[in-house]
């Protein structure tokens, strides 16, 4: 028995099914993502850094992440996988624009890399392939309590959630 187009375009490739399944898996891989955050360690990266050519000024790589404010509001890029190169290091990362809006975190790959003096950190969205392109180039802003394993300053934390009522 032959299929309805309708039903047949439902299944398709850019289908209605096709794109709710393919939200569904990318919610999946988020959550994911999110419970490993945090729990990998970037070493001689952490600590203190300003961003070039950046509207971007303070930088912190701390907690397994990546901390910086732009435009008055604190972003976070939280590290969830990582594999260390010869060259650098490749990493998956959950990137929230707004850490005080959960609802806008994005999965991305982190490709991180010495320029010179300078640490250059490119990013590719998981859903947006072959996009891949600077992210952050950074200078290293030492600062006594730079450390491996090192803790987020007090003004580079998330606010803390409301109770639940």
């Amino acid at each position: 028995m032959a299929q309805s187009p309708d039903a047949s375009s439902e299944q398709g490739a850019g289908g209605p099914l096709q794109r709710d399944l393919q939200r569904a898996h990318d919610q999946k891989r988020l959550l994911e993502a999110f419970a490993a955050c945090q729990d990998h360690d970037l070493g001689n990266l952490d600590g203190h850094w300003l961003a070039v050519d950046s509207k971007i000024t303070d930088v912190w790589i701390c907690d397994g992440t990546i901390r910086f404010r732009d435009q008055g509001g604190l972003s976070d890029v939280c590290i969830s996988s990582i594999r260390r190169r010869s060259d650098g290091i490749d990493a998956e990362a959950v990137y929230h624009e707004d850490i005080d809006d959960p609802g806008d975190a994005a999965g991305a790959y982190l490709y991180f890399s010495h320029r010179g003096e300078r640490l250059a950190i490119e990013m590719e969205f998981w859903n947006d392939p072959g996009t891949r392109s600077d992210f952050l180039v950074l200078e290293r802003k030492r600062e006594p309590s730079d450390q491996p394993y090192m803790k987020c300053p007090q003004g580079f934390l998330p606010k803390p959630l409301p109770p639940f009522l």
